[in-house]
């Protein structure tokens, strides 16, 4: 069985789990790079994931089950001591909507106007 992967070297765009790259991780990743029992797009995409300072999952178990038992180090060796890398995401409109008006209304009070309770008050708060 090859198992063969397309090289993705950004990290932000990349789905799935990311992790760091360990020394042992970038050690396996080279060594696979200069393999030529590999295909060519594993050594490829081995070579430029070797000098990514985090990596897609997915893309290091495509090149460990590629690699031939004898040649690699146990998975659980190869993860071991290496942390995800979580990233952002995207502010979504909903949030942003729920938050304009206290927005609104906490620069309001700042300006140190007072907010009654009336209706009046409420729709100066809103016209700012």
């Amino acid at each position: 069985m090859v198992a063969t992967a397309t090289p993705t070297t950004s990290t932000n765009t990349t789905p799935g789990l990311v992790v760091a790259a360990t020394d042992p991780i970038r050690s396996f990743l080279s060594s696979a790079a200069a393999s030529e029992d590999l295909a060519a797009d594993i050594r490829d995409l081995a070579s430029a994931l070797s000098s990514e300072p985090a990596i897609s999952y997915r893309s290091l178990r495509a090149i460990w089950c590629a690699a031939s038992p004898d040649a690699r180090p146990p998975l659980r060796d190869l993860l071991h001591g290496t942390e995800f890398v979580l990233r952002s995401p995207k502010p979504r409109e909903k949030v942003l909507r729920f938050l304009l008006p206290f927005v609104v209304v906490s620069r309001f009070l700042r300006s140190g106007e007072s907010v009654g309770s009336d209706s009046d008050s409420a729709a100066v708060v809103a016209e700012r």
